[in-house]
């Protein structure tokens, strides 16, 4: 299925937060709804998470990454979504996983750290993601 200009246009919104990573490299956040546009969010969700991973980024800019994906996806019809991607098993479970460790508690345990991780390799093929570990779109 295809977008519409219209719906291009609606998928094209800006973003109102920028991270301090971003601000210091002058980088805006839009999403886009051409094919690469949400390979894209997949590239940056990969330099965020080795951002984190790095030290270099608060969890609370993934968190707001993962909460931003998860919002524009369960408030936008269906159809002025962008089309189904290979990599979105990979990508949502990232996205789920942020979300659902992104607290104090389970990062002081570490168990943030190893689960993002993982949620890495996944995304960069370096491991193959389970069947029971695949995500969906909300």
């Amino acid at each position: 299925m295809r977008a519409n200009r219209k719906n291009c246009r609606k998928f094209k919104r800006k973003i109102s937060y920028r991270t301090s990573h971003e601000k210091t490299l002058g980088k805006k956040r839009i999403y886009n709804c051409n094919k690469n546009g949400f390979n894209k969010k997949k590239i940056e969700l990969i330099n965020l998470i080795k951002a984190y991973l790095n030290k270099d980024l608060n969890i609370d800019v993934l968190n707001n990454f993962a909460w931003e994906m998860i919002d524009y996806f369960s408030t936008t019809q269906k159809e002025e979504l962008p089309p189904l991607e290979e990599f979105e098993k990979e990508f949502w479970y990232a996205i789920w996983q942020i979300q659902h460790l992104s607290d104090h508690e389970h990062e002081i345990d570490g168990i943030t750290k190893k689960e993002l991780k993982n949620a890495l390799d996944f995304l960069l093929h370096k491991k193959k993601i389970l069947p029971c570990y695949s995500g969906r779109r909300p």
